[in-house]
């Protein structure tokens, strides 16, 4: 999902709900629909979704440039990802874009705001309140 940080900010706000900036890590209940996809088998599917991630900086990335830190610490996406965040400004730093050459330092926060898409599940079972 490619989305500039304009598209997150607005995927996440509702017509009737102001939200506060930068947008919150906690998590909104997310909506879903049913389908069907036989007979008797139901699948429940969220809907994509808009999340940020936010974390510190731990002691062992001090010194060590942002790109290099999101590209060995979280293997989950390829280097080229980590480059497209940061100059989309979907990565920041303390608040503010960076393009990954900054060297993290004692305090530093870093926000990630990202497009979710859940795997469906059985929907066949009925959902707790």
């Amino acid at each position: 999902c490619t989305l500039t940080l304009i598209d997150a900010i607005m995927m996440a706000a509702s017509d009737d709900e102001a939200r506060p900036w930068p947008p919150s890590s906690a998590p909104r209940p997310p909506q879903y629909e049913l389908v069907w996809t036989g007979r008797d088998v139901c699948e429940r599917r969220v809907r994509p979704y808009v999340f940020t991630y936010e974390m510190n900086c731990k002691h062992r990335w001090l010194g060590r440039s942002v790109r290099d830190v999101l590209t060995t610490e979280f293997c989950m996406n390829p280097p080229s990802y980590y480059d497209a965040a940061l100059r989309d400004g979907r990565i920041r730093v303390n608040g503010a874009a960076d393009q990954g050459a900054r060297l993290f330092r004692d305090r530093d926060r870093v926000t990630h705001v990202a497009c979710r898409h859940e795997p469906p599940v059985d929907g066949t079972r009925e959902l707790l309140p």
